[in-house]
Protein backbone atom coordinates (compact mmCIF):
# COMPACT_ATOMS: atom_id res chain seq x y z
CA UNK A 1 0.00 0.00 0.00
CA UNK A 2 1.80 3.18 -0.62
CA UNK A 3 1.75 6.02 1.57
CA UNK A 4 -0.51 8.43 0.60
CA UNK A 5 1.28 11.44 2.35
CA UNK A 6 4.34 10.82 0.13
CA UNK A 7 4.93 13.21 -2.73
CA UNK A 8 7.40 14.61 -4.84
CA UNK A 9 8.29 18.43 -4.68
CA UNK A 10 9.59 20.88 -7.44
CA UNK A 11 12.62 22.38 -6.98
CA UNK A 12 10.92 25.71 -6.60
CA UNK A 13 9.22 24.31 -3.23
CA UNK A 14 12.40 22.92 -2.11
CA UNK A 15 14.30 25.98 -2.20
CA UNK A 16 11.70 27.96 -0.64
CA UNK A 17 11.65 25.23 2.77
CA UNK A 18 15.51 25.41 2.30
CA UNK A 19 15.56 29.17 2.05
CA UNK A 20 13.46 29.64 5.55
CA UNK A 21 15.17 26.87 7.77
CA UNK A 22 16.81 28.35 11.00
CA UNK A 23 17.74 27.04 14.22
CA UNK A 24 19.99 27.19 16.97
CA UNK A 25 22.44 26.95 14.84
CA UNK A 26 22.17 27.79 11.44
CA UNK A 27 20.75 31.59 9.95
CA UNK A 28 20.62 30.81 6.30
CA UNK A 29 20.36 28.11 3.86
CA UNK A 30 20.92 28.70 0.31
CA UNK A 31 21.18 26.48 -3.11
CA UNK A 32 23.27 28.00 -5.72
CA UNK A 33 23.94 25.53 -8.61
CA UNK A 34 23.33 22.66 -6.75
CA UNK A 35 25.75 23.67 -3.85
CA UNK A 36 24.29 24.31 -0.46
CA UNK A 37 25.82 27.06 1.54
CA UNK A 38 24.96 27.54 5.14
CA UNK A 39 24.95 30.36 7.37
CA UNK A 40 25.76 29.73 11.34
CA UNK A 41 24.53 32.01 13.68
CA UNK A 42 22.48 32.24 16.54
CA UNK A 43 23.59 29.20 19.52
CA UNK A 44 27.17 28.93 17.80
CA UNK A 45 30.40 29.65 19.00
CA UNK A 46 31.40 33.20 18.59
CA UNK A 47 34.40 32.34 16.48
CA UNK A 48 32.21 30.74 13.63
CA UNK A 49 29.27 33.02 14.01
CA UNK A 50 28.65 34.45 10.53
CA UNK A 51 30.58 31.75 8.79
CA UNK A 52 29.28 29.72 5.87
CA UNK A 53 29.87 26.08 5.35
CA UNK A 54 29.36 24.77 1.86
CA UNK A 55 28.50 21.26 0.89
CA UNK A 56 28.81 20.42 -3.27
CA UNK A 57 27.72 17.73 -5.27
CA UNK A 58 30.44 15.87 -7.76
CA UNK A 59 29.59 13.79 -10.41
CA UNK A 60 31.44 11.86 -12.65
CA UNK A 61 32.39 13.18 -16.41
CA UNK A 62 31.63 9.68 -18.18
CA UNK A 63 28.82 8.37 -16.54
CA UNK A 64 25.37 9.49 -15.24
CA UNK A 65 25.21 5.98 -13.67
CA UNK A 66 27.51 6.78 -10.73
CA UNK A 67 26.02 8.42 -7.60
CA UNK A 68 26.45 11.57 -6.66
CA UNK A 69 29.69 12.16 -4.31
CA UNK A 70 29.13 15.12 -1.48
CA UNK A 71 31.91 17.22 -1.07
CA UNK A 72 32.31 19.33 2.19
CA UNK A 73 33.83 23.22 2.64
CA UNK A 74 37.82 22.11 1.59
CA UNK A 75 37.85 18.38 1.04
CA UNK A 76 38.88 17.38 -2.38
CA UNK A 77 36.94 16.45 -5.11
CA UNK A 78 37.32 12.17 -6.11
CA UNK A 79 39.43 11.18 -8.91
CA UNK A 80 37.59 11.47 -12.14
CA UNK A 81 34.33 13.71 -10.77
CA UNK A 82 34.00 17.35 -10.70
CA UNK A 83 32.29 19.33 -8.17
CA UNK A 84 29.18 21.85 -9.13
CA UNK A 85 29.07 24.86 -7.45
CA UNK A 86 31.17 27.30 -5.44
CA UNK A 87 32.99 26.47 -2.18
CA UNK A 88 31.95 29.61 -0.22
CA UNK A 89 33.21 27.66 3.10
CA UNK A 90 34.94 30.24 5.04
CA UNK A 91 36.02 28.54 8.06
CA UNK A 92 39.42 27.49 8.56
CA UNK A 93 39.95 23.94 7.49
Amino acid sequence: MQNKYKRKFTLIELMIVLSTIVGNYITAVEITDGAIHITLGNNVNKHVLGKTASIRPAVAAVSAKVPIAWIRGYAPVPAGMAAKGENRTDLLP
